[in-house]
């Protein structure tokens, strides 16, 4: 289902027009709505949904042991793509994410723009990626406060 979402945003013709996208897309590329190139905002990352069950409805949220099943899928996946960062959209997933690899199991406090964040990494064999949690952008997210918090963020080897 995701697929088809993500597809129908970039070309322009969704409806709804799935504000979350256009919320993040303005986050990651600074722009404003108007100004977006949103195959060119998206060309270099991956969206990834980390529960995989379908809520039966809309407004259901996943229950732990969702998440906890989820955990083998989201280290295969960071395997394959082996991303270089992970912005995670949300505490509720943040909070329910697996513990930080050795030797961050703790995180640690990064200022990130004008906030601090906790910051760790997921290692696979071959990837290291960082993470931090973003505000999810369907909820009084604004993207031009997040653009210089993602920005220094991605800044962060």
């Amino acid at each position: 289902m995701t697929v088809p979402v993500v597809e129908d945003w970039l070309s322009g013709t969704s409806s709804p027009p799935y504000r979350f996208f256009t919320h993040l897309a303005v986050a990651l590329s600074g722009q404003e709505p108007w100004q977006l190139d949103r195959k060119a905002v998206f060309e270099p990352i991956a969206f990834y949904n980390y529960v995989k069950k379908v809520m039966p409805r809309a407004r259901v949220s996943p229950e732990k042991v969702d998440f906890e099943e989820s955990e083998g899928a989201f280290r295969e996946i960071v395997e394959q793509l082996k991303p270089t960062h992970i912005a995670v959209c949300g505490n509720r997933l943040w909070v329910n994410l697996p513990a930080f690899d050795s030797p961050d199991t703790n995180g640690a406090s990064a200022v990130l723009g004008d906030k601090e964040f906790e910051i760790g990494r997921y290692r696979t064999a071959s990837a290291a990626p960082l993470a931090m949690c973003i505000r999810h952008p369907q909820s009084g997210f604004n993207g031009r406060d997040w653009h210089p918090r993602i920005q220094a963020f991605l800044a962060i080897d």
